[in-house]
């Protein structure tokens, strides 16, 4: 079983970056512009982070690997539309938004004075989305 959490690490990525995309979120936009019953791109972004996020719900959540790691490459999927220059439409402002959101959810449970690889690993998320916040004023 040697390297399973890697690879099931890969595969989430994959799947992630196959729903979170500048082409998806491009047609999610134009559907959106026609006026097409569908769901909006910021509504599909939250949803994921609140999916993705479900354990911040609890007081002391217990995150496994497999979900500290697909919450890493979620923050980093969003870090990079916020910071791509070439996007010139809502993804880079839902991105942002969604991660002060993040941020603003991961707080609470970082004030706490903890220990344990569910502790850094919030607080290594907090730190992500601050400094690329704090690049992009």
């Amino acid at each position: 079983m040697h390297g399973i959490a890697e690879k099931l690490s890969e595969h989430q990525e994959q799947l992630l970056h196959s729903i979170l995309n500048k082409q998806t979120a491009n047609r999610m936009l134009d559907l959106e512009a026609t006026g097409y019953r569908t769901l909006p791109l910021h509504e599909m972004v939250r949803q994921l982070r609140q999916g993705i996020f479900e354990e911040l719900d609890s007081r002391n959540p217990d995150i496994t690997i497999y979900r500290r790691n697909l919450q890493r490459a979620f923050v980093e999927r969003l870090i990079a539309f916020q910071e791509d220059d070439e996007l010139n439409n809502d993804l880079q402002a839902v991105a942002r938004g969604n991660l002060m959101k993040l941020q603003k959810s991961l707080r609470p449970l970082i004030k706490k004075d903890g220990e344990g690889v569910v502790y850094y690993h919030l607080l290594d998320l907090e730190n992500m989305i601050q400094e690329a916040l704090n690049n992009n004023e």
